[in-house]
């Protein structure tokens, strides 16, 4: 595995280590577990991620994403490359105050992002404890709550699109109406968006009965909520609350 880590250090600007100390601070978090990784990935841009996940696929090493470590469950933790978006992937790229929309980089933490917010009247509601660590990346993972969730909702309310990087190293966009650009998606979002369209619509009635009747739900897909009325797919409220 070294000579494939050094290849990828050679063709990323972040930076990467498997040094023993380096190792052992990331077999911990937030949380009571302890798992060794084999390497940690520090990714300066996106082309960072997709070298990374393309070189886990080739290999199959598992990879796990990080942000502020405070998952109490273990979800920071993994034997493989984890990838920590919180040291240099923590850029605010764009604020639109009129239309409430802002877009970040997952390890934007979020006190931070009030903080920007609070001089034109707006803060992203969901509030955890944790909320002077804890990165956007990790709160749309395990779709995060708080307090004031009660009153507005958590963080997969508020998620417009996520732009990410699949196992094989493609880069996607979900969000409404992407479905119906067939022609624009790469094989393995295809093969994603066929897969979710024929469990939809073979479960249908299932996905209905069964849906958990609860405000604050990290289990399973949400795929109640993939078909919108219009009948297209948005993958977005799947990936919310996605780690487990």
């Amino acid at each position: 595995m070294a000579e494939s880590l050094n290849g990828l250090r050679d063709r990323i600007t972040g930076e990467l280590r498997w040094d023993p100390v380096t190792r052992s601070l990331y077999a911990a978090g937030a949380c009571l577990y302890r798992v060794l990784p084999s390497a940690v990935l520090w990714p300066m841009e996106r082309e960072d991620v997709v070298e990374a996940m393309e070189l886990a696929s080739r290999e199959g090493i598992p990879v796990t994403a990080r942000g502020g470590g405070t998952s109490r469950t273990g979800n920071e933790l993994g034997e493989g490359l984890v990838i920590d978006f919180s040291l240099h992937m923590n850029r605010i790229l764009e604020l639109d105050p009129q239309a409430r929309l802002v877009r970040v980089e997952p390890g934007v933490v979020l006190a931070d992002l009030n903080e920007l917010l609070k001089p034109h009247g707006l803060f992203f509601p969901p509030d955890p404890s944790t909320k002077d660590h804890c990165t956007i990346g990790g709160m749309i993972a395990n779709n995060s709550s708080g307090p004031m969730s009660v009153k507005y909702g958590t963080t997969r309310a508020y998620v417009e699109w996520v732009e990410m990087v699949l196992s094989n190293g493609e880069t996607i966009r979900t969000g409404p109406g992407r479905v119906g650009e067939t022609g624009a998606l790469g094989k393995r979002e295809r093969t994603i968006y066929g897969v979710v369209a024929d469990v939809i619509g073979r479960y249908r009635q299932a996905l209905t009965e069964e849906r958990p009747a609860a405000t604050k739900d990290s289990s399973g897909y949400h795929l109640w909520e993939v078909e919108r009325s219009d009948g297209l797919l948005d993958l977005t409220p799947m990936v919310v609350g996605s780690e487990g």
